[in-house]
């Protein structure tokens, strides 16, 4: 099935910010646009950051997960980043590690060194 791309990302972004009002994209949380930069949109559930704060903050038996950004994605016209943790809520009992989650996801139109500065 080939993909067929409609329009620019600032297009995209419109198509967006249409369902941002919607309770079926409830994890659609910021859209910004600020003169002279990239628009941005993030992502996440409620639920979802909740758990992230709670692994990434210092618990009662001193335990916390590192946030980490991983920018792999590149999806056509969008780039994607995503927050990564290890929810220390959780416990493999084969490997006895916290197992790895996805926080937010940054999702924006270029990927250039002004986006990241």
């Amino acid at each position: 099935m080939q993909t067929v791309r409609t329009g620019t990302f600032a297009d995209q972004v419109r198509t967006v910010e249409r369902m941002v009002h919607t309770e079926k994209y409830d994890f659609i949380q910021v859209i910004t646009r600020a003169q002279g930069k990239v628009q941005t949109i993030i992502l996440h559930y409620q639920k979802q950051m909740a758990d992230m704060k709670r692994s990434c903050s210092p618990g009662p038996n001193g335990v916390r997960s590192v946030m980490t950004f991983d920018k792999v994605f590149n999806l056509i016209d969008v780039h994607v980043t995503a927050a990564v943790y290890k929810n220390v809520a959780l416990l493999n009992s084969r490997t006895m590690e916290h197992p790895g989650f996805f926080g937010a996801f940054f999702l924006y139109g270029n990927s250039d060194f002004k986006l990241f500065s």
